[in-house]
């Protein structure tokens, strides 16, 4: 509780701040570009769930001077809330460098018999497969029904399915 009311006032107290220097003596003259301008100021040095936070703040500022009539109009839409993903430190792409270096580290594979990882070619090669053949990357297989053989997710899984039976 503590923590959020610290919050809400760390938050105001900085857009308070913010209407100080841009010269606005009244909530009544706030506009959807001075909002959108503190936030896009504020927002570089911010971690996204603190964005969040902020923004969450001004709508709950906005939407009391909307209902008290010190505003004209509600002004929560002009606030946009940063969508905050759990991955979203996890890079999109790499470069082709990383995928070089990657691929070098790699000496083999073992999967199971199943698509893609196996086909109805020669020697029931995939394309997949191939792949990795061209790279120098060895494709072991594990024998049909024995997933224990695939590593320890697949057998955690076995067990797992085990104790959900009991």
């Amino acid at each position: 509780m503590e923590s959020t009311i610290h919050g809400y006032r760390h938050h105001l107290h900085e857009f308070g701040q913010y209407l100080r220097k841009a010269g606005i003596t009244s909530l009544g003259d706030l506009s959807p570009a001075l909002l959108a301008s503190f936030i896009v100021e504020c927002a570089p040095g911010m971690a996204p769930c603190t964005r969040r936070d902020l923004c969450c703040h001004l709508k709950v500022l906005l939407r009391f001077c909307h209902r008290e009539g010190i505003t004209d109009r509600d002004l929560r839409g002009a606030v946009g809330m940063p969508q905050v993903y759990r991955l979203a430190d996890v890079p999109r792409s790499i470069t082709w460098d990383e995928v070089r270096r990657t691929l070098e580290a790699v000496d083999r594979i073992r999967t199971d018999n199943g698509a893609p990882f196996a086909g109805a070619g020669l020697l029931g090669l995939s394309k997949l497969s191939l792949g990795w053949m061209k790279l120098g990357i060895v494709h072991e297989r594990i024998q049909p029904g024995r997933p224990q053989q695939n590593g320890r997710h697949k057998s955690s899984l076995t067990v797992a399915k085990v104790s959900w039976k009991k």
